[in-house]
């Protein structure tokens, strides 16, 4: 008897080479020396399913023990011989088969298990929360089933590198498109929750399975069509449903490359509760894409309007801007106290590069509404540069000129601070540290935050203030996600950011 040894913990190409990996995350030491980008490290399925005992057919007799007696040496070829013909002849039809374990309860147990986020206490809600229950409610030719199932087995054959999954994931992707516009077609004027959420996975299907944000630019326009031919808006109950709540956070980018404002988005007439802190940010949100969009029309070079009137628009751009700027610093002071960054008086500590603070779910949601804000001060940094631009092309030099110069500073010096923010803030959202910024030895990712955190890594890398040091961390680790969740949509978001940046 012998000791085999403990299982390899290297990256796959290490493991592959049999060479010593120190197993660094998100990449090892040894590729990066090589300058190739690591392929990660194979994980086990944390939610084993196991078959049953096989069955007597397969098995044979325990070792010393016999329900008959041994027959004699002189008898043992005769009976041997007797039990050859006896097979031949006859061979059960149906022997009992080991049972096989169940794919599409082991699919849905591995996407409650990586995407679904419980409420906490506090004005924030969880996310995808009902799934299960509504899941569970659904009958087997809803779109809900169907989608749910496309999505889950998609997120598992990324997990197993399972090609058979793949194809079972596209079959369901197909079936939810059909339920999908056969539940929209029965009922134009309602819209059952199962189908938004049934919308939503296939946009995050096209997510995970294609080349670019066509398709899920399809799914989330669509969804804000439906919405405005019922004259629903959002921020009427984004702190009251969850599944609101991620529609509107799903459709911030899209909105940024619409042609127009989305009506769905748009500031209701009736008053806002905004001393709840989840519509107060919500209303700033949508208030930034109103700016952004504005200001990206008017900083086009094809700009074709007079002077005199881009001026003008570029003035209330700017104006739209300041006042959002003190919404920002009027809120920060009445966020709860989960939601903030928990200070210490620890200076190594402070200075660690993983702020502690309460909840992964809550680091991760500031540090996506920090990523919104880098592309709201890129936006009001181009109109400051245009209407200085725009003045001393004209030699009218007047008080809103100077104004611009002197914003122009201050801006590029958030831009600094709100990058390093959310690279500071990587570590702890990919699980290699803790609240306190103690390094983990096995680090813990949730694949929820991990998807989430596309967007804001890509921002960082596309944004021109963004040092050569934090392009190439952030670059590391969405390859890192790239590889280890197989989302496309990481290998394309730096190139569709590049549309978003002035």
């Amino acid at each position: 008897m012998f000791f085999p040894g403990t299982l390899s913990s290297g990256c796959s190409r290490c493991r592959k080479r049999r060479i010593k990996c120190d197993g660094k995350r998100p990449g090892c030491r040894r590729c990066e020396i090589y300058q190739t980008t690591c392929p990660g490290y194979d994980q086990s399925l944390v939610v084993p399913f196991h078959a049953e005992q096989r069955s007597s057919f397969f098995q044979g007799p325990a070792v010393g023990t016999s329900s008959q007696p041994q027959p004699a040496p002189t008898d043992l070829l005769a009976l041997t011989r007797d039990r050859v013909r006896r097979m031949s002849v006859s061979v059960n039809p149906n022997p009992t088969r080991q049972p096989q374990p169940s794919f599409e309860d082991e699919s849905i147990a591995f996407f409650l298990q990586e995407h679904c986020i419980q409420p906490e206490p506090g004005p924030l809600r969880g996310h995808l929360e009902f799934l299960q229950e509504m899941y569970q409610s659904s009958n087997h030719d809803t779109c809900l089933r169907q989608a749910t199932l496309a999505t889950a087995y998609m997120s598992l054959s990324r997990h197993y590198k399972s090609s058979q999954l793949y194809f079972t994931a596209r079959a369901h992707y197909g079936l939810a498109l059909r339920a999908v516009n056969r539940d929209l077609t029965a009922s134009s004027k309602t819209l059952k929750d199962e189908t938004l959420v049934s919308i939503m996975f296939l946009g995050m299907m096209e997510d995970i399975d294609c080349e670019g944000s066509g398709a899920k630019a399809v799914h989330m326009l669509g969804i804000s069509r439906l919405y405005e031919f019922i004259g629903y808006r959002l921020l009427n109950s984004v702190h009251k449903s969850s599944l609101d709540a991620w529609i509107f956070t799903e459709l911030q980018i899209p909105s940024l490359n619409a042609s127009k404002d989305l009506d769905c988005l748009a500031i209701p007439d009736t008053n806002l509760e905004t001393s709840n802190p989840t519509i107060h940010m919500a209303l700033i949100v949508t208030r930034i894409g109103q700016f952004y969009r504005l200001a990206k029309r008017l900083t086009s070079p094809e700009v074709l309007k007079g002077q005199a009137q881009r001026r003008s628009q570029l003035l209330s751009a700017i104006q739209q801007a300041m006042d959002i700027q003190s919404e920002l610093i009027k809120i920060a002071g009445a966020l709860p106290s989960q939601w903030k960054r928990q200070e210490t008086e620890d200076k190594r500590q402070a200075n660690a590069e993983s702020p502690p603070l309460a909840s992964g779910w809550i680091a991760c949601l500031g540090c996506g509404f920090n990523a919104h804000l880098i592309l709201f001060f890129s936006r009001f940094l181009s109109c400051c540069r245009t209407l200085v631009q725009l003045d001393y092309r004209t030699k009218k030099l007047t008080p809103e000129t100077h104004l611009a110069e002197t914003s122009m500073p201050l801006a590029e010096a958030q831009l600094r601070r709100l990058t390093a923010t959310v690279c500071a803030t990587m570590p702890y959202l990919m699980g290699e540290v803790n609240e306190q910024g103690t390094s983990i030895a096995v680090p813990q990712q949730k694949a929820v935050i991990m998807y989430r955190l596309i967007w804001p890594l890509a921002i960082v890398i596309g944004s021109p203030h963004s040092t050569s040091q934090q392009i190439e961390n952030c670059q590391t680790r969405l390859n890192w996600i790239r590889d280890r969740y197989g989302i496309k949509l990481a290998s394309v978001a730096p190139d569709l950011v590049k549309e978003l940046m002035p």
